[in-house]
């Protein structure tokens, strides 16, 4: 029986993936892979901030990212982006290759810390994806929380940017966290048959099992 349930796990479909085709997506390698703007010179330049450690978002420590939205293949690792110099504009941008056209998700996750959030000035992110362009001032968004989108897009085999802006407007302004920002292929419903498939050959095997 034990040689059977190993052949029937060994027959499960191994489902890979789909490759995040932003490098970097989870800033685990600091900002390696993106093209950082500033301007004007920045007294707090873009950077990164480790999970649950000090010094953090200004002394305030940052939980993990748990959005459940997100659809990243990237796994929740321990760093995110932070932006949070004041009277200045700040982007982050890279640009990636469509191969083969399709659904892709696109997304990312968003964190504003409370002790940024609690400065008067405001500040306004914008987002470019193939999904197209969304500006939203931080003042209209919620602190402490981890939120963000997936939305799904038919994109066509080229080229796109993917970018991230800040643009703090003046006084001791509001600042904002990014994480596991991705472009990833929607798996084919063949693959979640696939999947199905073999977990009915387990339960199988687990229900003969149990009669032996």
């Amino acid at each position: 029986m034990k040689k059977l349930l190993i052949a029937a796990t060994l027959s499960l479909p191994l489902l890979a993936s789909a490759q995040n085709l932003l490098t970097n997506g989870s800033f685990e390698f600091g900002l390696s892979g993106w093209t950082v703007t500033q301007s004007p010179s920045t007294i707090f330049p873009v950077s990164t901030v480790t999970y649950g450690t000090l010094p953090g978002a200004f002394g305030e420590i940052v939980p993990a990212d748990n959005n459940a939205l997100n659809q990243s293949p990237d796994a929740v690792g321990s760093n995110a982006a932070y932006f949070v110099d004041d009277n200045a504009v700040q982007t982050i941008s890279q640009s990636f290759t469509i191969t083969t056209g399709g659904l892709y998700n696109i997304g990312l996750s968003i964190y504003l810390p409370a002790n940024g959030f609690a400065n008067a000035g405001e500040a306004v992110l914008t987002l470019v994806t193939p999904n197209g362009t969304e500006t939203a001032p931080l003042s209209a968004l919620a602190p402490s929380i981890w939120f963000g989108s997936n939305v799904v897009r038919t994109l066509t085999p080229g080229t796109y940017t993917y970018s991230f802006q800040l643009a703090t407007t003046g006084g001791v302004s509001k600042d904002i966290l990014i994480d596991r920002a991705y472009v990833a292929a929607v798996p084919e419903p063949t693959t979640y048959a696939m999947l199905l498939a073999g977990l009915g050959v387990m339960g199988l095997v687990a229900a003969r099992r149990r009669r032996d």
